[in-house]
């Protein structure tokens, strides 16, 4: 599962579906990996933090997935999703196997199990988390300069042959203009 939600292309399905560009998973899972919760566990109704402690980069979505077998939604603990005004309860989701959430954060992404997990001796609540980030001084920065700057030009004839044969008339214009100014 946490090899898979780092991979390349389920990054990319990821920034594809939310519209979230540039997205980075977190090598060091930090808040993320395997969560467990033990009988009379909760999990007080919060926001998770904005900026990762070691990084500095911006948290951006939580993907989290359930891997609890055969459970009985009695046994509470399922997650509820938060409205901030006025503070209620807007949706509750089962932890049941294989039931995976995708939680945008934002300043009203509240969410948690608040009352006590009241399930048979010997059950617990199990999930993996993997949070997902933006350098926002990285999507800010690629719009300048993406290519190397040269001390030397190469003045060889070859490569002007070469060039001459490999780019379009107009560009090979350009840059005997560029470089004779």
């Amino acid at each position: 599962m946490l090899f898979r939600s780092n991979s390349g292309w389920f990054i990319e399905l990821l920034s594809q579906i939310t519209g979230i560009e540039d997205l980075l998973p977190d090598p060091m899972l930090m808040g993320g990996g395997l969560h467990e919760t033990v009988n009379g566990g909760r999990f007080g109704v919060h926001r998770d933090f904005d900026v990762h402690v070691r990084t500095g980069l911006n948290n951006k979505m939580v993907f989290i997935t359930y891997l609890n077998k055969g459970w009985d939604p009695a046994w509470g603990a399922a997650l509820e999703l938060w409205n901030v005004d006025p503070p209620s309860c807007g949706k509750s989701i089962q932890p049941e196997f294989g039931c995976s959430v995708l939680l945008p954060h934002g300043p009203d992404s509240f969410h948690g199990h608040p009352a006590p997990m009241a399930a048979p001796e010997g059950r617990t609540r199990r999930s993996v988390a993997t949070y997902y980030y933006q350098n926002g001084a990285g999507v800010q920065r690629r719009f300048r300069r993406v290519t190397s700057v040269f001390l030397f030009a190469h003045s060889s004839k070859r490569l002007r042959i070469q060039a001459s044969r490999l780019l379009p008339p107009i560009l090979v214009d350009a840059i005997k203009w560029i470089v004779s100014r």
